[in-house]
């Protein structure tokens, strides 16, 4: 076993691959704030079942589940990361590169699409609503690249709450990650939030392999 294969001991992506998932399986729960007014800190939710989130005045979140996990898991394609971590929102793109030839890349699009209509649908907007929804999916906008999902590495109290590894590399941390590396990742879903009229669900990292 090499020096870095022995530093990177017990750090793995699942391997678990969208078509690995059986979608049949999600199921989500919609809260409402008790008292929207309170500080972030402060908030109570309390389940709602009386009307869907787009009509809730009070809505708080919507909590996805697979089976009886409160996420849904699944690890990426081999991605290329174009810009590296953006240090100020630590936010990184990863390209759908080459979807119309690579039938893997098109189908991780699809999936990750398909379950943002999936979350449209049960947060009650409709075809004109479509602009509350904030989609991960972002294209430039002289349509030359192929989209990008954004996802975010979770940080605090200080630290990012992600691993990552190497297996060519000794030393790799977040803050290192360079423009244009290959990687692939373990990414999760768990809320649906609101604000400002505007839904969101952020694809969050788990761990990040740099090839």
């Amino acid at each position: 076993m090499s020096k870095v294969s022995q530093m990177n001991k017990g750090i793995k992506t699942k391997n678990y691959y969208f078509d690995m998932l059986d979608l049949s399986k999600m199921s989500y729960c919609h809260y409402s704030c008790c008292d929207p007014s309170c500080k972030d800190c402060d908030k109570e939710f309390e389940e709602c079942d009386h009307c869907s989130p787009k009509e809730n005045k009070k809505f708080g979140y919507v909590q996805l589940y697979y089976g009886k996990n409160p996420l849904l898991y699944v690890t990426t394609p081999v991605m290329v990361c174009p810009f590296g971590l953006n240090k100020d929102n630590f936010q990184m793109s990863l390209q759908f590169t080459n979807m119309t030839d690579d039938p893997i890349m098109k189908g991780f699009f699809d999936f990750v699409q398909g379950l943002e209509f999936e979350q449209m649908k049960l947060l009650g907007l409709e075809e004109e609503d479509e602009e509350a929804y904030i989609s991960q999916i972002k294209y430039d906008k002289k349509g030359k690249y192929d989209p990008n999902l954004v996802v975010k590495v979770p940080f605090s109290y200080n630290k990012f709450n992600c691993d990552i590894y190497s297996d060519n590399y000794s030393g790799m941390s977040m803050m290192n990650i360079s423009k244009f590396s290959k990687m692939q990742c373990d990414i999760y879903l768990d809320k649906v939030w609101g604000a400002n009229d505007k839904f969101v669900a952020k694809w969050k990292v788990r761990v990040i392999h740099v090839l």
